[in-house]
């Protein structure tokens, strides 16, 4: 189903946004120079501050951005503790990594049975 620009949530504009800008760098599309990248970069940040400040904290704490935040902090520590590189990831073609975005949804399952 092809979503419309005024139903979007900032999830998947955000995403497309972003796939975007993949795109053009990897020569799928256009190609962007670096005056043009550095632009689209600051427009998705002046969205999401824009979002941010007119939204209240409890909006985004649904579900979905919990498994998200945990999946970004997981990563994170990979990268921060050097076990693994951001060239690492070109091995799972633009997917998440699998053993991290799992071990977050199982994380939280345990967070909710414990309540």
């Amino acid at each position: 189903e092809k979503i419309s620009h005024d139903s979007m949530n900032i999830v998947i504009w955000v995403w497309a946004y972003l796939a975007e800008i993949l795109d053009a760098m990897s020569g799928v599309n256009t190609e962007l120079n670096q005056v043009e990248l550095q632009a689209k970069l600051q427009h998705v940040l002046c969205v999401l501050q824009v979002c941010a400040s007119h939204s209240e904290k409890t909006e985004f704490d649904h579900q979905g951005w919990k498994v998200a935040r945990l999946y970004a902090k997981k990563v994170q520590a990979q990268l921060d503790r050097g076990l693994v590189s951001w060239s690492d990831f070109s091995a799972y073609r633009g997917n998440p990594h699998p053993s991290e975005l799992i071990a977050a949804k199982e994380e939280l399952v345990v967070k909710v049975l414990k309540k």
